[in-house]
């Protein structure tokens, strides 16, 4: 069995993780370019039998695997949050602490690019439940690090 959330996240050098308190309105943070992205799409609590597809397809399909495996995601599944707008796009999280939800993955199928409105999806609701930190993970690329940055997050070591 893989290690429990809280122990694999207290492992990790977090100070490159782009992450951000929910104390204030999403759109606080986000520029202004992002924010016509913030649609009023459908976002619903899933699972991962509908979600893992999703971001397979989106690694894939940019040269890139997902991380976790399918049944390791099984092993922690009592943990995961599951995103997803109903055939455009999903998201993974995490709980790794009673005040910290980390976002694991998130992707859309080709065409469609919703990943700013189910981004603050979740962000609402960390604030709702209780979460005051939402992680969304690191960077792999200079264009992503930006994307993220434009989403109001910020890289643990710079905040």
């Amino acid at each position: 069995m893989i290690l429990q959330p809280s122990e694999w996240y207290a492992k990790q050098d977090l100070s490159q993780h782009f992450m951000r308190d929910t104390l204030r309105s999403f759109q606080e943070g986000v520029s202004r370019g992002e924010r016509r992205h913030m649609l009023n799409y459908a976002v619903q609590l899933s699972d991962i039998d509908d979600c893992y597809p999703i971001i397979v397809e989106n690694r894939a399909r940019k040269g890139r695997n997902y991380g976790m495996a399918y049944k390791d995601l099984f092993d922690i599944k009592e943990h995961t949050r599951c995103f997803l707008i109903p055939d455009m796009a999903a998201a993974i999280c995490v709980v790794v602490s009673q005040t910290s939800l980390y976002t694991s993955a998130w992707g859309h199928i080709s065409g469609n690019a919703p990943v700013v409105s189910i981004c603050k999806h979740i962000y609402d609701w960390c604030a709702a439940n209780g979460f005051t930190t939402m992680d969304i993970g690191i960077a792999g690329d200079e264009n992503l690090a930006n994307f993220k940055r434009r989403l109001g997050f910020k890289r643990a070591c710079d905040a």
